[in-house]
């Protein structure tokens, strides 16, 4: 058997467990479709050109907007509060990515660090879904955005930041 044939049915099998256990923990079912680096990249030209991307992975796996939309309704980090230096907006959207990623094995979560208007650095999500194109996601408040609505704020910029998927 081949190498990556034993990881996606690794992954398949995390999958079925994960399944399991939301069963008994009030985790929303989403769909998943799984895609590869090419249409990961395709969705990143959506956007306007990063300084920096990182691609993490060489398959995606991610869900519609109303599953990622069940997600945040699931997730409960936007209620921690908020700790200057200590649990700030780069914390909340890194622990946001990765909770999707652990809990349901989506990896179409993007970390952005801006620094496009220095009075309003700050650092969010992108969400790349299966059914639309990609989308701002604000981790502290759940808010959702086009990236044209985002850009009308000081912090959504993206004129001068990073990308992490």
């Amino acid at each position: 058997m081949s190498y990556r044939r034993l990881l996606a049915e690794l992954a398949d099998k995390v999958l079925q467990l994960s399944k399991a256990v939301s069963e008994r923990s009030n985790i929303p079912d989403v769909s998943v479709f799984e895609r590869d680096r090419d249409w990961l990249l395709q969705q990143i030209n959506k956007l306007p050109r990063p300084l920096t991307v990182w691609i993490l992975d060489n398959r995606y796996r991610t869900t519609t907007v109303e599953g990622f939309r069940a997600i945040m309704q699931w997730d409960k980090m936007n209620l921690r509060p908020y700790i200057v230096d200590f649990w700030d907006c780069d914390d909340y959207a890194w622990r946001f990515k990765s909770n999707v990623s652990a809990v349901f094995l989506i990896n179409a979560v993007g970390f952005v660090i801006d620094w496009s208007d220095e009075k309003c650095a700050h650092s969010y999500n992108i969400l790349f879904p299966e059914d639309d194109d990609p989308v701002v996601y604000e981790p502290q408040t759940d808010g959702i955005m086009t990236i044209s609505e985002a850009q009308r704020y000081c912090q959504y910029k993206m004129t001068n930041y990073v990308l992490v998927v």
